[in-house]
């Protein structure tokens, strides 16, 4: 039992003593927070939940605080419980706000869809804004096995036209889509698979067998879209070698060329 005094005891001096500190060097703590958030929002590696909660706690602890402790003197304790409240309240009012607003509908231009006669009405639905029907017209013909239309369906995914917004079904559509031929699809699956591999500071090591897999396959789908004269796919290439050894582009260049032994030939 004296033990967990004792413990408790030291837990409560050593909280103070944090407290203190943060209590006496707000101000720094509060510019040196605010650089970390710009640093989170800048990062396109960050995710919308990393921005919310560092943002929640800036506001919370470190401008919250200071304001409160300018009106009323409480210990440290009760301080430090109010902005608890305040940090809870906060996240599940900001979490609720953008759960709203990634579901809602994002604009998105007609050249990152393919355009085919036989999705007139899919397009028409489009220029209305009638997002709900582009979707179930690009989900209806996937669905009867049109390519095409799985990789613009694979695009609603990514961008969550109408609130269906799915990685995962993104990438299902375009790996679909681009085993039939689609360079578009091909493109698109090298880019997802690639993600945050094709920035310029990215490397490769030996050891890294996961990333080294993806690499090697996001190559072999934007060298099969390269092929067909897909643009981007062009520029994709030429920026995955730079991350690649000899060997890895040779194995990603031998699984295209069996893939195009297979693959259905469709002009898009």
């Amino acid at each position: 039992m004296d033990l967990i005094v004792s413990l408790v005891g030291l837990f409560w001096s050593f909280a103070n003593s944090i407290w203190t500190f943060a209590v006496e060097y707000e101000e720094i703590l509060t510019i040196v927070g605010g650089i970390i958030l710009a640093y989170l929002c800048y990062s396109d590696k960050t995710s919308p939940l990393r921005i919310h909660y560092a943002a929640g706690i800036l506001v919370g602890v470190l401008i919250v605080g200071p304001l409160w402790r300018r009106f009323v003197d409480l210990p440290w304790y009760a301080d430090l419980a109010i902005i608890l409240v305040v940090l809870i309240v906060g996240f599940i009012a900001t979490a609720r706000f953008a759960e709203k607003w990634f579901a809602e509908p994002h604009e998105i231009s007609k050249d990152f869809l393919i355009w085919k006669p036989e999705f007139s009405d899919a397009m028409d639905a489009l220029d209305a804004g009638d997002y709900e029907k582009v979707f179930s017209e690009f989900r209806k013909l996937a669905d009867e096995g049109n390519p095409v239309a799985l990789n613009n369906l694979g695009m609603l995914f990514e961008i969550g036209l109408g609130g269906h917004r799915s990685d995962s079904l993104a990438e299902r559509c375009y790996r679909q889509a681009a085993k039939l031929g689609v360079a578009d699809a091909q493109f698109n699956l090298a880019a997802i698979l690639a993600a945050d591999l094709m920035k310029d500071d990215t490397t490769i090591t030996p050891s890294d067998d996961e990333k080294s897999q993806r690499f090697i396959e996001a190559y072999m789908w934007a060298y099969l879209a390269a092929l067909k004269k897909n643009p981007a796919a062009e520029k994709a290439v030429g920026r995955l070698k730079k991350h690649m050894s000899k060997e890895q582009i040779r194995t990603a260049e031998r699984m295209a060329a069996l893939n195009l032994n297979t693959e259905w030939k469709h002009e898009v």
